[in-house]
């Protein structure tokens, strides 16, 4: 051994417990350097959970933002390294010092560390003063620890910059929206919707949208790969595309292995989530004199916000670096940071944040039956989804205002109630049974030189394909109405709610009108998975009529010969008949 000037020579009995003593500072250093840079790397490059730009939490940990809001923000990773071996001595010099006291009197000074970062290892240096019985143990202490630290270090970086600059999360992320898995005929996650056809309805709520959105973003980071690192054949398994990021720094970092990830119990909310219109509502209508049933088109816009954690693994050290950006989609398209804001105005979405009234909500059914996942919305705030016993326990702000209740199939529940009476409310819920509707048309002849009304045996068949039926329905319990149109044989309907109505039709062929009937009907919620049938009268003179009044003295005495002859103009069941005749004088 070699020894500082001015000391004397290792004397014979010391010299194995300078090796032991070297030997065990050398690999305090060296448990130092690790313990550091596994600290780093959970913590995202720095060495305590002190991040300016606040965290989220991955596998039970603090991850820090490097970029939220557009603002970026990460420590300087070589000098915090540096630092940190620096402290991690200090920390335990005391206790190394006392662990040594069986090879001698042991002192220890103050370290002095430069590390040079290469592209497989860090080589730390140390100049640490070390005494043992009054000799000194040569310095410095040069350590060698195999790590791609330097490559994890230069592509996170580089991709927190392109990522806030190129915003490859936010156009990945809508891409996966627009090519959302599709439910009748709808995508999960709608941007344009034009409904073509008699019968056709869209209702998605919030909760409906969510649904699609959080599924769409985990697929987005599970498909997004490195350079030359997607798997291949994988289209038959799932239909999502796989998304390859550019070479970062002109690099494809091939060792690393980098992904993509949600933090814990990951899940939207309102304040994350919002869309125009809120909530997605669209019907076809009859578009008079073409016998066409269309709706008008419908454009969806998004607000969304979520966090993506980067995640760089080191492939000899097996550490895990971490760090999270926010992604920040508006109009369909990334946000701009300035300003950032959703569709819910300041106040409203104040007044939504800072509810503190407890309530307590029950949904029923009709038969008493609990309503799972009904969306409760109170005073313009979503308070969340009825559990499997029909149940919510919410927080709701103070005040008086509307307590909506929907849910896909049920009758809308709208009511103005004070908070207070929400603390242990029960509401029943009605069920819009959804049934087929099979149309028939019935061919009526004015015998005038017998002065009656002829339907023949074979007059009862099912509408012709030029042919589509209107009809409006009138609900004397609510004085709402509804319309449907049909361009078919048979369809099938879901949005009349429950009640007595007092419908009213019209066969129609291009804008020629056949015959009509009004009659009255009691739509219940056990039609639900039944089918009705409806029998429109045809007959020659009804398209020659044009006076208003004289139009509906018509319907209605079409209505009366249906009856005469036994044809219920609604009916849940089709009529036996041969052939009918009514004359005038009975009607």
């Amino acid at each position: 051994y070699a020894y500082q000037s001015g000391m004397s020579p290792v004397a014979p009995g010391i010299s194995n417990k300078v090796q032991a003593v070297k030997l065990s500072v050398e690999n305090m250093i060296r448990e130092a350097s690790l313990q550091t840079l596994k600290t780093m790397s959970d913590y995202g490059g720095y060495l305590d959970t002190s991040f300016p730009l606040g965290s989220v939490r991955f596998l039970g940990k603090d991850v820090p933002y490097w970029q939220k809001a557009g603002e970026i923000k990460y420590p300087n990773i070589r000098e915090n390294f540096v630092n940190g071996v620096k402290n991690y001595i200090e920390l335990y010099k005391e206790n190394f010092t006392d662990a040594l006291k069986e090879y001698g009197d042991v002192s220890l000074g103050e370290p002095q560390v430069v590390a040079n970062f290469l592209s497989n290892k860090i080589v730390l240096t140390v100049n640490l003063p070390v005494i043992i019985d009054g000799y000194s143990i040569k310095e410095p202490y040069v350590i060698e620890m195999p790590s791609k630290f330097s490559e994890v270090e230069e592509f996170a970086t580089g991709f927190v910059n392109y990522e806030a600059l190129n915003r490859p999360f936010e156009i990945y992320t809508l891409s996966s929206m627009m090519i959302s898995p599709v439910t009748n005929g709808i995508h999960d996650v709608p941007f344009f919707l034009f409904l073509i056809g008699c019968g056709k309805f869209v209702y998605k709520d919030w909760w409906d949208i969510k649904q699609g959105v959080e599924y769409a973003i985990k697929v987005t980071l599970a498909h997004t790969y490195m350079p030359g690192k997607v798997p291949l054949h994988t289209m038959k398994t799932n239909p999502y595309p796989k998304y390859t990021l550019v070479p970062i720094n002109g690099k494809e970092y091939s060792d690393l292995k980098v992904s993509f990830h949600l933090p814990d119990n990951f899940e939207l909310d309102p304040s994350s989530l919002q869309f125009e219109p809120d909530p997605i509502s669209l019907e076809s209508k009859i578009i008079p004199l073409l016998g066409m049933c269309q709706s008008d088109p419908l454009y969806v816009k998004y607000y969304l916000t979520y966090p993506a954690i980067v995640r760089i693994k080191d492939p000899l050290t097996g550490y895990v670096f971490q760090y999270a950006v926010q992604v920040y989609i508006k109009d369909n398209e990334p946000g701009v940071w300035t300003g950032m804001s959703g569709y819910v105005s300041g106040e409203k979405k104040t007044m939504c944040e800072n509810a503190w009234y407890q309530v307590d909500i029950k949904v029923k059914g009709t038969d008493g039956s609990p309503v799972s996942g009904a969306a409760v919305n109170y005073m313009g705030c979503s308070l969340g989804r009825t559990n499997e016993n029909g149940e919510l326990k919410a927080v709701a702000p103070f005040g008086i205002g509307l307590l909506k209740i929907y849910k896909k199939g049920y009758e809308e529940y709208s009511e103005m109630k004070s908070v207070a009476s929400l603390n242990d409310i029960t509401i029943t819920f009605r069920k819009k049974p959804a049934f087929n509707m099979y149309l028939y048309e019935v061919m009526i002849q004015n015998l005038s030189m017998s002065n009656s009304y002829h339907i023949s045996s074979g007059g009862l068949k099912p509408i012709e394909n030029n042919q589509y039926v209107i009809m409006e329905w009138y609900n004397t319990d609510t004085n709402k109405r509804y319309e449907t149109a049909f361009d078919t044989k048979s369809s099938r309907i879901s949005n009349i709610p429950p009640g007595s109505y007092l419908i009213g039709a019209n066969l129609m062929e291009g804008s020629k009108a056949l015959g009509g009937f009004i009659t009255t009907f009691n739509i219940t919620e056990d039609l639900d998975e039944k089918s009705l049938y409806a029998f429109l009268p045809n007959i020659l003179e009804y398209n020659e009529i044009e006076d208003v009044s004289d139009k509906a003295e018509a319907t209605a005495t079409l209505t009366n010969i249906l009856l005469a002859c036994g044809i219920k103009p609604i009916s849940d069941s089709k009529p036996e008949f041969n052939s009918c005749v009514v004359g005038y004088d009975e009607l």
